[in-house]
């Protein structure tokens, strides 16, 4: 069992906190027709969802969808986070969704998971003073689903927390340094992994090698420049780090299908 959603919508929360509970034998069910749950515990025991059973302990997240009986064997009270929320009804799926495990270990990542959290519960506490509250509170839900795929997703293709960091951190290095020369092996020396583990784990993240991931950029921001400036052709080509006009107008044209020049004149 999964729980899925649609990215281009936000959702409703309807309240986050921290609540205590201290439920034994799987006695006390919890329907609930109309909303989600999500749970972050600090005890440990066990769950049921609509019969299906997992192991819960300190840093384990689970997500309950509107309809599904949950029920709980704890081997002491404790207490959880927890969230409430929906979806505004759609008509049909746009194929931008995200598929969530009912129930993670968040290992490592668990204090940067309560954090995210309390940011969710400050703002629904806003939400009597602030009238942006309840729209920021979505907006933070949603980059914490967001950000549990990536871990879930990360896990599933046996990247550790150095790789994850590792990839992350070579990601960010070449997009502040595009302007300049980059060397792919100098990145994954200051990684401190091989430069064919890290080109595989680069790959398995974001679907293209690093150095195509470095001309992805390089052309995306030369289109930008494009757009939003005057500057000369050659000029731009500099500024992303490709100053030989021949070969930047060769790259722009196996990225974005037509020369620089053609590009601007489309806009």
């Amino acid at each position: 069992m999964s729980f899925d959603f649609e990215m281009d919508v936000l959702p409703r929360v309807i309240r986050a906190g921290r609540y205590p509970l201290a439920d034994r034998n799987f006695s006390v069910s919890y329907l609930n027709s109309s909303t989600n749950a999500l749970h972050i515990y600090d005890y440990r025991g066990k769950i049921r969802l609509s019969g299906n059973q997992y192991d819960i302990a300190p840093g384990t997240i689970t997500i309950t969808p509107m309809g599904t009986d949950a029920r709980y064997d704890l081997e002491k009270p404790g207490f959880h986070y927890c969230t409430h929320f929906k979806f505004p009804v759609q008509n049909g799926k746009n194929g931008n969704s995200l598929s969530l495990p009912l129930c993670m270990d968040l290992g490592e990542s668990r204090s940067a998971a309560e954090s995210k959290f309390m940011n969710l519960i400050w703002w629904i506490q806003q939400a009597g003073t602030s009238p942006n509250a309840d729209h920021a509170a979505a907006l933070v839900l949603q980059e914490f689903l967001v950000w549990l795929d990536w871990i879930n997703k990360s896990r599933s293709e046996n990247f550790g927390r150095k790789a994850m960091t590792a990839v992350a951190g070579a990601a960010m290095e070449i997009d502040r340094r595009l302007s300049r020369e980059i060397s792919i092996p100098e990145i994954c020396h200051s990684a401190g992994l091989s430069q064919n583990y890290l080109a595989k784990l680069f790959r398995s993240q974001y679907g293209v090698t690093m150095n195509r991931y470095l001309i992805n950029r390089r052309i995306e921001y030369a289109r930008h420049l494009l757009e939003c400036t005057a500057l000369p052709v050659k000029e731009i080509g500099t500024r992303v780090g490709i100053p030989d006009p021949q070969h930047f107008n060769k790259l722009f044209r196996k990225i974005a299908r037509k020369s620089p020049s053609a590009f601007r004149k489309n806009i």
